[in-house]
């Protein structure tokens, strides 16, 4: 539901948009880039394990970079990387990818989830049990 409601929010308004990697026929990886201001951030993406001595990754971003430039954003985030100095952490391995782009590394506040929607189902659960019913 979330990236469903993500793409129908973002896509249509041209915030964001959807990168596909093919080579014979064949999908080999997708990333979600955002547009804001003068800011591409890279949020999704995903990639077979097949073929991946043709790259499909880094076509996906140099494209993106390439779609941002046109768009006058003179920035191109790839949100997230491991904290230095900890060389087995979940965010590792794609760290090692993005490294190979240069860039310049920054850290931010960080990216924030609110998770809701069970306390909202709770609630309304509640709610719908209290209600007196009609005809009883």
């Amino acid at each position: 539901g979330f990236f469903l409601n993500l793409a129908t929010s973002l896509l249509p308004s041209g915030f964001a948009t959807l990168l596909f990697a093919e080579w014979e026929g064949q999908l080999l990886g997708t990333i979600l880039v955002l547009f804001y201001g003068r800011r591409a951030t890279y949020l999704y993406g995903g990639s077979s394990e097949l073929h991946r001595e043709v790259m499909p990754n880094y076509l996906l971003h140099w494209h993106a970079m390439q779609l941002a430039r046109e768009r006058g954003c003179i920035e191109y985030d790839m949100f997230g990387f491991e904290p230095f100095g900890v060389p087995d952490h979940l965010y590792a391995g794609f760290s090692r990818f993005k490294k190979q782009f240069g860039g310049t590394y920054k850290e931010y506040v960080g990216g924030m989830d609110n998770l809701f929607y069970n306390r909202l189902a709770d609630r309304l659960v509640s709610a719908l049990q209290e209600r007196p019913q009609i005809g009883r």
